[in-house]
């Protein structure tokens, strides 16, 4: 499976994400995961189909006016959702039962105005549902890097993607289904994204 971390502090949020994504032929492929939008960042692991929703979404938050965390916990509990359960039906028996699961992070304002990140996810063939997070996400669970993020205290952006940078190659050489180029995207608290490729 892929690995995603999610960070959040109090003036950015940061998404990193590995690059090997796996078909449910059990082919797999390097390509992009890692996807931002007007003031959101937001990536996918699990099921290559997550792609395919990620990319429906941002042209339906264009046009459908999505910009809160909550607008996209609604979407991706209720449209993305639909989805994925009709790609289950029509897939579901044909897949091996380890490679069903999905997870969607996404960080972007809430209500308030303030930098908020969320976790939605399924495995199996239970429909999507909400996480509750607070400021850490890895997907699957890495304990030893969330026990890392929380000591954290230098919030330093060279120091941070540096640290994300470390902990994928760690984990890719213990995970074969973790795999560079790394993503890292940061959302600052005033909107500016930026990516890089680690």
């Amino acid at each position: 499976m892929s690995q995603i971390i999610g960070y959040l502090t109090s003036s950015a949020g940061y998404i990193c994400v590995d690059s090997n994504i796996v078909y449910a032929d059990e082919k797999s492929t390097l390509n992009n995961k890692l996807y931002s939008g007007d003031r959101l960042l937001i990536a996918s692991a699990g099921l290559a189909f997550g792609i395919d929703i990620i990319e429906g979404f941002l042209e339906k938050s264009k046009k459908f006016g999505i910009e809160t965390v909550e607008d996209m916990e609604n979407y991706f509990l209720s449209i993305a959702n639909n989805q994925y359960r009709q790609f289950i039906f029509n897939y579901g028996k044909k897949l091996k039962e380890t490679l069903i699961r999905l997870y969607f992070i996404f960080i972007a304002f809430d209500k308030q105005g303030k930098l908020s990140m969320g976790l939605v996810g399924a495995e199996g063939d239970e429909p999507l549902k909400r996480f509750e997070i607070k400021n850490i996400v890895c997907a699957p669970r890495r304990l030893s890097i969330e026990m890392a993020l929380t000591h954290i205290s230098n919030y330093e952006e060279g120091y941070l993607v540096n640290f994300f940078k470390k902990s994928m190659e760690k984990i890719s050489l213990v995970d074969k289904g973790v795999k560079p180029p790394f993503q890292l995207g940061i959302i600052q608290d005033n909107g500016s994204i930026k990516k890089f490729v680690l």
